[in-house]
């Protein structure tokens, strides 16, 4: 056991008990101690079961692996590999001077004359802003903007559908039900000064003799905007109001429809100090009309108001 211990071989011990083979052991032999009585074996354990119990008996055998053999010969030389796969292109080469320019071209002919272009015939009348009415005539239409400086009123639509009776209206129609002005819209401005603890009409003119007309026979929708402002004194305060509401002239008796209008008071930053005082109707016949009666309650300090009204009328 010595001697497998400083060869260059491996050596292997086993050990079992004698009748029970259960208990074994098997090492991989590192080194071998002679004492002269016995021998002490350093291995690595491989195979490990159950103990050795004082008394029993125990079978010890050894094996050793023969040493390396020589090397072989050499083996015969591979088959060639396949082709390696084909490198990049190479980058562009720079791009070459440029050339002189060539010589200028000669000139074309000149083109022929364009025709004379086509008279146009202004047409139209005084009180009417005109149009073309065809590709070479400008004239009056069924169609048209019509401003009436006599009696300070401004249509949009046809003479035969729109009906301006009040100075500073701004009438609109187009088409009719059965007669001109039965289906129309309008606007107006009224406007006055009040005085302070006083009431005042806003009128259409500076005068203060025009008035919002209600036609005969015919019946309008109302809203207007009102605007209040104190134009002297240092508080300047203002008030904004909405009145609403309808009127009607039949047979020529002016009346409001129904409980009469509603107003409110929108803004204001003097709590009550300006107000309507009343909405009703004037006159008869064709001079009938809408009042708007607005108070001043300010001590001192005057007042311009002006009222914007839009309305819808409808005639029999």
């Amino acid at each position: 056991m010595s001697a497998l211990a400083t060869f260059g071989s491996q050596a292997y011990v086993q050990l079992y008990e004698v009748g029970n083979t259960s208990i074994i052991g098997i090492w991989q032999v590192i080194a071998v101690s002679n004492f002269g009585t016995y021998y002490v074996v350093n291995g690595t354990n491989i195979v490990a079961n159950g103990s050795v119990t004082t008394g029993s008996t125990y079978t010890i055998s050894w094996i050793t692996n023969g040493s390396s053999g020589s090397a072989g010969t050499s083996g015969s030389s591979g088959t060639s590999g396949s082709s390696g796969t084909s490198g990049s292109s190479g980058s562009s080469g720079t791009s070459g001077t440029r050339g002189t320019s060539g010589s200028s071209g000669s000139s074309g002919t000149s083109g022929s004359s364009g025709t004379s272009g086509t008279s146009v015939v202004v047409g139209g009348t005084g009180d009417v802003f005109t149009k073309f009415t065809s590709s070479t005539t400008i004239g009056d239409t069924q169609y048209d903007v019509h401003e009436m400086p006599s009696d300070g009123t401004l249509s949009f639509g046809p003479s035969t559908d729109t009906l301006a009776i009040s100075y500073g209206q701004i009438a609109h129609a187009k088409d009719n039900i059965s007669m001109q002005g039965d289906a129309q819209t309008s606007q107006i401005i009224l406007k006055c000064n009040v005085n302070a603890l006083s009431s005042g009409v806003p009128r259409s003119d500076n005068a203060g003799s025009s008035n919002l007309i209600i036609p005969v026979d015919g019946a309008i929708a109302f809203e207007a905007q009102v605007i209040i402002l104190e134009y002297t004194g240092s508080n300047n305060y203002a008030t904004f109001i909405k009145i609403q509401g309808a009127a009607k002239n039949i047979g020529g008796t002016p009346a409001m429809v129904g409980s009469g209008a509603t107003w409110i008071t929108g803004t204001e930053d003097q709590p009550g100090l300006h107000n309507v005082n009343a909405v009703s109707v004037a006159g008869s016949g064709a001079g009938s009309h809408l009042v708007i009666e607005i108070k001043n309650g300010s001590l001192t300090e005057k007042a311009k108001v002006v009222a914007y009204v839009r309305y819808t009328q409808t005639l029999f």
